[in-house]
Parts: structure tokens; sequence; C-alpha cells
């Protein structure tokens, strides 16, 4: 049997950023993001919900508030260098330059 090596990547099917935030603030303590490929399985929105807050809170060393919720947020309202929360109105990422 021969063997070969290509460097094609799969199709890019779907971008999902999933935001571990602080319900009375929403401060953000942790982004969880998903990229789905062409023949990835995709998960559902509460198993990346999930999956964020679990992550979140095995990253930490410190304990992290008890009233955290987690809300998908459109990966392209991320901002490299900005500080971000999340407007509890809106559940929307918010990006505020950094100081």
């Amino acid at each position: 049997m021969k063997t070969t090596l290509t460097t094609a990547c799969p199709r890019v099917v779907s971008e999902k950023l999933c935001a571990v935030y602080e319900s009375e603030t929403g401060k953000i303590f942790h982004f969880h993001a998903i990229t789905n490929f062409e023949g990835s399985v995709e998960m559902s929105e509460s198993e990346i919900q999930s999956r964020a807050l679990s992550l979140a809170r095995a990253a930490r060393l410190s304990a992290l508030p008890a009233n955290l919720k987690t809300c998908l947020v459109d990966p392209e309202t991320e901002k490299p260098g900005c500080a971000h929360r999340i407007d509890l109105q809106t559940l929307r990422l918010i990006a505020t330059p950094a100081t």
C-alpha cells in the first residue's frame, strides 16, 4: 500500500466563539473558540457552553465567581488588543480599547 502526504486542509464550515462571563457585570473570564471543518461533527450550543465553562474552571488557579454565565457571540466582534465585556441587555460582545 502506498502512503501519500498532503498539505490540503479541509474547508472551514463554521466558527463559533463562546464567552464565559460574570452575570452581574459582563466581565469576561474565558473565551472558547470552536472551528468546525468539513466532515466534523458540530457540537450543539449547550455542549459548547458546557465545555467552555468546564475549561474556564480547569484553567483558573484562583476561584471563579459563582454567578458565571455563557453565551455564543459573533467571532467577528472580537478585536485583538482590546478589552471585552458582554452587554447584559443584548448579550453581545463589546470591545473597548485596552488601557
